[in-house]
């Protein structure tokens, strides 16, 4: 009986596990095994040569024995934490939520953005200048920027980067729901007296922003942007000027289309007024970022936003998965019009020397809508098991 091509059984001598051969002056039995080859465990050599169960206990099996003992074994540690002391923690975590939601509110400071200093000396110095190297004319002048609401300089660049970023995504979410038709602009007053009351804490602007948001779905408005407003603008006739005097509101763009005016107020106590839908949807963002609420601690920090999305439009719904950058440059428009195509040079503001041809890059995001989650309770009803 072969195992493998090439290998006798164990009837012929030689072989472990059959008679062993002798020598010729009769001496002790020689094992004409082949040597062990690298590469296979003693197991497999043992199989090679005859049956491992008809083995005789020998040095040779001393080795798989030992192999045997010496396998590594999987020591099953007990748990860090039982299950009690798990549900001790997760119940000690929701208290702790629970008194954090339950802390004294604290009080804020509004302020219109660009109430602070500057961050950094640099601010609003000309950095490079645009100009056209073949008839000279100045396009513009770049400067370094902060981005930062505090800034009294960069506070309007921060408004334009963020009314692209506004705009971005309300386009975004039309272009993946179809929804091109009724959006508009709203102005929401809340009842005065009691808001401004509300506005002196974080919790009451947190109250006042829910209570809107509330609104606005329950009575149409699937979703949208909402801007916070703490100060109204006037107009004093006599004197010929504006002036700011305390009036909190707010701006909302988003989809949808609520009852009449004089049924909202009868039915709620806030008043809307409908601003249609703008002509300019990037020029009105931007205002209404100019003069948005910074809510401030008393170090001048800023402790809360502003500026939030709600409903079909809110973080949780739409997220990035996406982003594009392409490198554009700018040309002269006088060469323009005499027919030749002149891209925009950066020069230094102080000695004039040319850096080349300017070019900047542009990020858009692609957006996808995210999945809503199940409705158990309309799935179990439906089944016909529910109550």
């Amino acid at each position: 009986m072969n195992f493998q091509s090439g290998l006798v059984g164990r009837e012929e001598a030689g072989v472990a596990g059959g008679p062993a051969s002798r020598s010729s002056d009769n001496s002790n039995a020689v094992s004409q095994s082949p040597p062990p080859q690298e590469g296979y465990p003693a197991i497999c050599l043992v199989a090679r040569g005859g049956l491992p169960a008809e083995h005789h206990p020998s040095e040779r099996t001393t080795e798989v024995v030992e192999g045997v003992v010496a396998k590594e074994v999987k020591k099953i540690e007990p748990p860090t934490e039982l299950p009690h002391q798990k549900w001790h923690r997760e119940v000690a975590e929701l208290l702790r939520r629970r008194e954090r939601k339950k802390r004294e509110p604290r009080k804020v400071y509004l302020h219109f953005p660009g109430f602070g200093e500057p961050k950094y000396s640099t601010c609003g110095v000309v950095r490079y200048v645009l100009a056209c190297p073949r008839c000279g004319s100045v396009y513009k002048r770049i400067q370094f920027k902060c981005f930062r609401d505090e800034c009294p300089r960069c506070f309007r660049e921060r408004a334009k980067r963020d009314a692209w970023r506004i705009c971005e995504r309300i386009t975004e979410y039309a272009r993946l729901t179809w929804k091109w038709k009724e959006w508009k602009h709203i102005i929401l007053s809340p009842p005065q007296e009691e808001a401004k009351e509300l506005m002196k804490t974080d919790v009451g602007i947190d109250k006042l922003f829910k209570t809107a948001v509330k609104l606005l779905k329950k009575y149409g408005f699937e979703g949208g942007v909402i801007i916070f407003h703490h100060k109204r603008k006037k107009r004093d006739r006599r004197r010929g000027m504006n002036y700011w005097r305390t009036g909190p509101h707010f701006h909302i763009y988003g989809y949808g289309r609520l009852i009449k005016s004089s049924e909202f107020y009868a039915e709620t106590g806030w008043v809307y007024k409908n601003a249609k839908r703008g002509r300019k949807l990037w020029g009105l963002i931007f205002y209404l970022l100019t003069h948005k609420c910074c809510i401030c601690d008393e170090n001048n920090n800023v402790v809360k936003k502003s500026v939030r999305w709600f409903g079909t439009l809110a973080l949780n719904k739409m997220r990035r998965v996406a982003v594009e950058r392409r490198t554009v440059r700018l040309y002269c428009k006088k060469c323009a019009e005499e027919g030749e195509e002149v891209a925009l040079h950066k020069y230094d503001p102080v000695t004039g020397e040319d850096y080349g041809v300017f070019e900047f890059v542009v990020e858009s995001y692609r957006y996808k809508l995210n999945k809503p989650p199940p409705n158990y309770r309309k799935l179990i009803e439906d089944d016909g098991d529910g109550g």
